[in-house]
């Protein structure tokens, strides 16, 4: 599956979604992905451990350096009911350009923020409500 991943996805963005453990694409990818994500500070291993645990991460794509890699996870069967509606508000604020820009979150059961790094985005207080 590696060879077949760099082949075909190595020249392409990827948005993956889904339990780390039982992705097959973050399977293969996963010592890339792991340093690529420690290099930015944010602790795979121990973050894809943590039980009935939710959030997202961006990274340089483990085969491309031009391209990225975005990882909506959930580390039970399903995000928490309690946490669906943080979750999905996350998920939105990530990947519009009115927010921060989002390196990675992470959110506990309940959907509060646990983990996040992020970078301020110069045009979102354009977009910003008062």
């Amino acid at each position: 599956m590696k060879e077949k991943l760099k082949n075909e996805l190595g020249t392409s963005n990827l948005i993956l979604i889904g339990n780390g453990k039982s992705n097959g694409v973050i399977q293969a990818l996963k010592s890339g992905i792991i340093e690529r994500a420690n290099k930015m500070g944010f602790a795979w291993k121990n973050s894809m451990n943590q039980p009935t645990t939710a959030g997202a991460y961006v990274i340089k794509h483990p085969f491309n350096q031009n391209r990225l890699m975005l990882h909506y996870f959930w580390n039970g069967e399903q995000v928490t009911d309690e946490a669906m509606e943080t979750y999905m508000a996350k998920m939105q604020e990530s990947i519009g350009f009115t927010s921060a820009y989002y390196q990675y979150y992470v959110l506990d059961k309940t959907g509060k923020v646990l983990l996040d790094k992020h970078v301020e985005n110069p045009l979102s207080k354009f977009f910003a409500v008062e």
